[in-house]
C-alpha cells in the first residue's frame, strides 16, 4: 500500500513539474551526438573522438535480434565530469527493419496499463532493455546524485520513450532525475499513453527538424481534410521543440510548442504533416540530419570526429524551401 501511495505521489509531483523545465540547447546537442554514437561500430572510439578521453566510462553496449534477425542496439555509459548516467538507443539501420515498423502501425500492445503502443517498438524495447536494465539501474543507484539521460533517434527515440516510462513505473523515485531528449521521434502510442508520459516523465523534449516526415507517423488522423490530430489515433507526448529552418544548427531559433491541441500543436511541425507527400525524397534529410549531423552515418565518414566531419561533408542542399508557410 505504501509503495502504491508513493508511486501516485511521484506522479502528481511530476505533473506539477512538467512545465518547470526549460529546453537546453547544449544538452540537446550533446544528446543528439550521443544518439548518433549509438549507430557506431566502434562505440568507445566514437565517444572518445566526440567528447575526449575518459569523459564517458563504464560503457556497456548490447544487441538484440528480432524474429527476422533485425538488429536492435543500445548502450549505457556514465560521465563523472557531467554527473550523468546515460541510456542511448540506436535508430533504424536498414530498409527491412523500416518496413517491419511500418507493418506494425496497426499492431497495438498494452504497455503496463498506461495505454497502447505500437507492437514492433514494444518488442524491440523489451528485447534490448532486458539486457541493459540491471546495469543501468545499478549505476543510477550507485551515483544517486547524477542525472539520468535517456535519448535516441528515430526507432531509438521510440524505444527511449518506452524506457523512460518503464523506469518511472518500476522506480518512481527516479522520476525527477530523468532527462529525456529525442530526435525524429515517431508517435509511440495512443492518446492515453501520451498523457501518461506527460505526467510521469516531466523533463521531456521531442526535438523536430522542420519537415521531418517520420514525426508524423503513424498518422494521428484518418482523413486528409481533418485539420487537427484526433485522440482516437496515434498521438505524441510532449514536449515538442520545433526547429523551423532549412539548415538546423545548434544556434538556430526554435519554438517550444505549447499550443493546441496539447502535444500536437498545429503551429509547429503538425502544420507540415502532408507536405512531404508530394516530394518525399527532399524531406528525408530532415529526418536523418539533426544539428547538421547525419546521425546514422556520422560515424562512417569521420569515425565520429566532428572537426573532420564538418570539413569534409558539404552543406545539405536538398532542402528546397517549397514548403514555406509564408
Amino acid at each position: 500500500m505504501l509503495s502504491r501511495i508513493s508511486f501516485y505521489f511521484c506522479i502528481i509531483a511530476s505533473a506539477e513539474l512538467f512545465q518547470a523545465y526549460e529546453f537546453d540547447r547544449d544538452i540537446s546537442y550533446k544528446m543528439a551526438l550521443l544518439s548518433s554514437a549509438a549507430y557506431a561500430d566502434n562505440l568507445e572510439a566514437c565517444l572518445f573522438n566526440i567528447f575526449g578521453d575518459k569523459i564517458w566510462q563504464n560503457i556497456t553496449q548490447e544487441t538484440f535480434r528480432d524474429n527476422t534477425s533485425n538488429s536492435i542496439s543500445a548502450f549505457v555509459a556514465v560521465s563523472h565530469p557531467s554527473k550523468v548516467v546515460l541510456l542511448s538507443f540506436r535508430g533504424t539501420t536498414d530498409v527491412v527493419q523500416l518496413l517491419k515498423q511500418v507493418a506494425s502501425f496497426w499492431e497495438k500492445e498494452n504497455f503496463n496499463n498506461k495505454g497502447y503502443v505500437l507492437g514492433y517498438w514494444n518488442v524491440a524495447f523489451k528485447g534490448i532493455y532486458q539486457k541493459l536494465e540491471e546495469t543501468f539501474i545499478q549505476i543510477a543507484m550507485k551515483y544517486d546524485s547524477y542525472s539520468m539521460w535517456i535519448t535516441g533517434h528515430s526507432l531509438g527515440a521510440a524505444m527511449a520513450s518506452l524506457a523512460a516510462m518503464q523506469i518511472v513505473i518500476d522506480h518512481p523515485r527516479l522520476a525527477d532525475r530523468i532527462v529525456f531528449y529525442t530526435f525524429g521521434q515517431p508517435r509511440v502510442g495512443d492518446y492515453t499513453y501520451a498523457m501518461n508520459h506527460d505526467q510521469m516523465v516531466n523533463h521531456s523534449f521531442r526535438v523536430v527538424d522542420y519537415i521531418d516526415p517520420v514525426v508524423h507517423l503513424p498518422p494521428c488522423r484518418s482523413l486528409l481534410f481533418e485539420e487537427a490530430c484526433s485522440t482516437y489515433y496515434a498521438y505524441h507526448h510532449g514536449l515538442e521543440v520545433f526547429y523551423e529552418t532549412e539548415d538546423m544548427q545548434k544556434s538556430s531559433n526554435f519554438t517550444v510548442c505549447k499550443g493546441s491541441p496539447k502535444d500536437e500543436d498545429m503551429h509547429c511541425s503538425d502544420k507540415y504533416t502532408f507536405q512531404c507527400l508530394l516530394n518525399p525524397i527532399d524531406c528525408i534529410s530532415y529526418h536523418t540530419h539533426y544539428y547538421h549531423i547525419d546521425l546514422g552515418e556520422f560515424h562512417k565518414s569521420s569515425n565520429c570526429s566532428l572537426k573532420q566531419y564538418m570539413e569534409t561533408i558539404p552543406l545539405i542542399k536538398l532542402r528546397k524551401h517549397a514548403y514555406s508557410s509564408n
